[in-house]
């Protein structure tokens, strides 16, 4: 089953990484005391039922960096991205085919914490919850490294 979700994730993933549409890695507009600030404020949307997101793809790298992949036409804007229900981190903006690697260190949880030196076979549910129009989004993956 993995193996089958890892071939099709790689056929939709192709034609993005092919067009050049890849950030480099992104960058918040906040500083870590900030960060930290907004995630202990940060309320997991628990009464949110999920839906699943089709075009929504991320991966784990071995140093726990969360790259989204957006197969799809449509942009989100301000959004969170929840990771395990624990970690969360505001995002401006992931445009249609599209690709935003986010680093461990910008990710926090209630308690001023980070996903620094996270194994990244402990990151297994990522989220994008957008406030604007209440849908909590399961994104497909992660896929980690073998």
């Amino acid at each position: 089953m993995q193996r089958n979700f890892a071939k099709s994730a790689a056929a939709i993933l192709a034609p993005i990484l092919l067009t050049g549409c890849f950030s480099s890695g992104y960058q918040p507009n906040a500083n870590d005391m900030q960060l930290a600030v907004y995630a202990g404020k940060a309320a997991y949307p628990y009464e949110t039922k999920s839906e699943f997101a089709p075009h929504l793809f991320a991966t784990v790298a071995p140093d726990a960096t969360i790259t989204l992949y957006n197969a799809g036409d449509e942009s989100y804007s301000e959004f969170e991205v929840w990771v395990n229900k624990l970690y969360t981190l505001h995002v401006d903006k992931l445009d249609a085919r599209s690709i935003k690697a986010i680093a461990p260190k910008y990710f926090f949880n209630s308690k001023a914490e980070t996903l620094v030196n996270a194994p990244a076979n402990t990151i297994n549910l990522v989220q994008i919850y957008v406030s604007s129009t209440g849908k909590l989004l399961d994104v497909q993956g992660p896929i980690l490294p073998h």
